[in-house]
């Protein structure tokens, strides 16, 4: 089978494992070099369709692995191997990828990364071993491959909706034998890159490689067709695809896209004759692992270790990710020359820039296009000082901007309290410390409203007359915005400013008698002693009818929420991160000290209402003492009757 194929026919292979290599890298680059990134700015990601830019850029590569895991068997097979003795090459040739992807994720990422799965190499490695070894002992038809692709993505929706699949530690921190368990979970279904994640879009590529090498292309198309508009009617009738999520419409859209890829390249090798222009792109996926590799090595780590991530705009971003993938490239044909004895070819590398070049346009031009379709809804988060809406709200926020909905930051205080002797340069580095946190979560400078209140009890210097006057200011942007939902600290006497901050959005969005708005708070508790959660049992609130509930995130997702809050520099309490050398990029220690501190996921409720001359806890029963900053919230509720008495 193997020598039927002949290399012209294998060349489209390589062709596809370059282009799927290609996308994903420049798109990886422009992300680390540019203050935008693909998976959260317009018009790369494309909220309409949940994904970022139209074909995601792990999604083809895996595909294309899975062809690749078959061509390795059918040649094996020729060699006369089969059963055990073939399961053991694959084994051996794919086990490969697991065991080095351990160091290198450890290095780049930190051992959680790996621990939770989020890392592609180790993902693409345990499917190959998985499939190769099924594969090994009997051949499937291509459209039975589709069909067990489907069901096994599905049961990632089924395993997850268990209680027994979240009862274990997602991380490192729950013992030994919650570990094991908790490593298992994510490498089987929990993980980004998981086996139920990663083994569907192999098996799709299983059946494409099929149906090509017995010049059956028009299958392909077809099923690319097929499956695409399956996930465009799932979309319509209210089942859409996530990229984030990985939900089970997901399955649709990653085989039809990929299908779909697949066959315009097929076309252009083996109908158009472009295997010689293409050749540059094949190449480059011959060397698929070391490039992979290389550009996070030598190109992303540095940009980490001097700072430079995120450090460049938008234009400079493409430009300097597209020469970065071309010099990667170029390293290659440098060493296949070598290695043939002929010389270095220029023209080459320019060809390969060229593709680059298109593949750069094509990512805009269809992003750009598919936006012009996109309404996204408008949200308003509301907190008392800089780091509350990262480590209160910031799962929120990150899930709105990747759903294309326009997030506005309204912080009340400057972060700078004088009764600490607060200076101007600390009010100043809180608020660069935000803006950075923002940009990381895809919220530019512009959409974050300062009103620079005092940090600390600042209800107290406004008095009556200032609050009437504050409230007045947050009703005039509200009616400006026009927000579809509003988020804000919860009253729960945790903190005095939080507090505030509630009671005077609630009596702004009143005064603006603007209906429709969907107001919800977020509760924040870190290790202050002052800030623990009211029992349920002393609490106003009826938790049956406004349950706080926590916000479901992706690996992903909690790693975004981590890489915002590790910037706030000034605010670790642990005493590791050090202004002078962990600022504007925090180093790993100092970001995960403050993360340890302040860290949790969103916990969130609907506005329950609440009478603010009493107490949020029943009868009156809890924290009426003293609280940070020496007043009393005796006092507190004085200055709110004096206000509602006005």
């Amino acid at each position: 089978m193997a020598q039927e194929l002949g290399f012209r026919r294998l060349a489209y292979v390589d062709v596809f494992r370059g282009f799927a290599l290609l996308y994903m890298v420049v798109c990886h680059l422009f992300t680390y070099f540019s203050d935008k990134s693909v998976y959260t700015s317009k018009p790369y990601y494309i909220p309409a369709l949940n994904i970022p830019t139209l074909l995601p850029p792990p999604y083809m590569f895996f595909v294309v692995a899975g062809m690749s895991v078959w061509l390795m068997l059918e040649k094996r097979r020729d060699e006369g191997c089969s059963g055990i003795t073939l399961a053991w090459k694959g084994i051996r040739r794919y086990g490969i990828y697991v065991l080095i992807s351990l160091p290198f994720t450890w290095f780049m990422f930190g051992l959680n990364a790996y621990f939770t799965w989020a890392e592609a190499i180790q993902g693409i490695g345990l499917a190959a071993v998985v499939i190769a070894s099924i594969l090994s002992f009997k051949r499937f038809k291509s459209e039975t491959l589709l069909l067990a692709s489907i069901i096994i993505y599905s049961l990632k929706d089924v395993l997850s909706s268990t209680s027994i699949a979240w009862s274990v530690p997602y991380n490192l921190e729950g013992g030994i034998t919650a570990s094991i368990l908790g490593l298992l979970f994510n490498m089987t279904f929990r993980g980004w890159f998981s086996l139920v994640s990663a083994a569907p879009m192999l098996l799709a590529g299983v059946a494409f490689i099929q149906w090509f090498t017995r010049g059956e292309s028009k299958k392909v198309f077809q099923a690319g067709v097929l499956f695409f508009a399956t996930a465009m009617l799932l979309q319509i009738i209210g089942f859409p695809a996530n990229y984030y999520e990985r939900n089970w419409p997901t399955i649709f859209y990653i085989i039809g896209i990929s299908a779909l890829a697949c066959t315009l390249l097929h076309h252009l090798v083996e109908e158009k004759n472009w295997g010689g222009k293409l050749k540059p792109v094949s190449l480059y996926g011959f060397f698929s692992l070391y490039i992979y590799l290389g550009h996070f090595l030598f190109i992303v780590k540095p940009l980490e270790i001097t700072g430079m991530l995120g450090a460049f705009n938008e234009i400079s971003g493409w430009i300097l990710a597209a020469m970065a993938t071309t010099l990667l490239y170029a390293l290659a044909e440098v060493y296949t020359a070598r290695k043939k004895k002929v010389g270095f070819k220029l023209l080459n590398t320019l060809d390969f820039l060229q593709a680059t070049i298109v593949v750069v346009v094509l990512i805009y031009a269809t992003g750009f296009v598919l936006n012009g379709f996109s309404t996204g809804e408008k949200i308003l988060v509301v907190c008392a000082h800089p780091d509350d809406e990262t480590f209160g709200a910031g799962g929120v926020i990150i899930k709105n901007v990747l759903a294309g909905n326009h997030v506005k930051i309204l912080m009340f205080t400057d972060g700078s309290p004088s009764e600490f002797g607060g200076t101007r340069e600390y009010a100043k580095q809180r608020r660069m410390e935000l803006e950075k946190a923002m940009s990381v979560a895809g919220v530019a400078k512009r959409d974050i409203v300062y009103l620079g209140y005092d940090d600390l009890n600042f209800i107290f210097e406004l008095g009556k007359t200032g609050i009437d006057e504050s409230v007045g200011r947050i009703a005039d942007i509200i009616r400006d915005y026009k927000p579809d939902k509003i988020y804000v600290h919860a009253y729960d006497h945790g903190n005095l400013d939080h507090d505030s901050v509630n009671y005077i959005t609630v009596r702004a969005i009143e005064k603006t008698g603007v209906m429709g708005i969907k107001l919800y708070e977020f509760t924040q508790y870190t290790k202050f002693g002052y800030h623990t959660p009211i029992p349920k049992k002393l609490s106003v609130v009826d938790h049956e009818k406004y349950p706080v509930v926590e916000l479901k995130m992706t690996a992903a997702e909690e790693d975004l929420k981590k890489k915002m809050g590790g910037y706030y520099v000034s605010q670790d309490q642990y005493g590791v991160c050090d202004l002078t050398t962990d600022w504007p990029e925090p180093r790993k220690e100092c970001a995960d000290s403050i993360n340890k501190f302040f860290y949790h996921k969103d916990l969130i409720r609907k506005y329950p209402g609440y009478d603010y001359t009493k107490s949020p806890c029943l009868n009156d029963s809890c924290r009426h003492v003293e609280i940070h900053g020496g007043v009393n919230w005796s006092g507190w509720y004085s200055i709110i009757q004096e206000y509602e008495n006005r």
